[in-house]
């Protein structure tokens, strides 16, 4: 799934994830969720936000089901929701989102901090939506400063 995705095959993608979402039991949930979330990926890019909207909260209700609460993937879920849930314009719950993204994130323990920075980002840009610019530059401080812990000030990697 994820080598058509990466492809460029996108329908092929989606009959597949269609499939599996018809014929998986119980026990594969965490399968299913992954496909869910690379569909909710594919309408979010095809601008297809309503859709990408249902799709990500079918995915983040079974991977609360099946997965650790400190999981990386339970994370990009919650992320991918922030982003999706600002874009429908409901911006308190996307800072809600954000906020699980980032918990999540912190309670991992993993040294690369790159992903909650980019989180940071995020969360940053939906207080400009919203006006608040003193927390939007607190949230980009705050990135900043995760990605040259994560990957050094001189970093290629990730430019500021």
């Amino acid at each position: 799934c994820r080598f058509l995705f990466e492809s460029g095959h996108f329908g092929q993608v989606a009959e597949l994830v269609e499939t599996l979402e018809a014929t998986c039991l119980e026990q594969q949930k965490a399968i299913l969720a992954t496909a869910i979330f690379i569909r909710a990926g594919l309408c979010a890019d095809n601008n297809r936000v309503k859709e990408a909207d249902l799709l990500i909260k079918q995915c983040i209700e079974l991977r609360e089901q099946v997965l650790e609460p400190t999981n990386p993937d339970l994370c990009n879920a919650y992320y991918s929701a922030g982003i999706i849930s600002m874009e429908c314009g409901r911006h308190e719950e996307s800072l809600d989102y954000h906020n699980k993204a980032i918990a999540v994130r912190n309670a991992c323990g993993d040294d690369d901090q790159t992903q909650t920075a980019v989180a940071f980002q995020n969360l940053a840009l939906l207080y400009v939506k919203q006006e608040l610019l003193d927390d939007a530059e607190k949230c980009l401080n705050k990135a900043r400063e995760l990605c040259r812990a994560s990957s050094g000030a001189d970093s290629d990697r990730y430019a500021e």
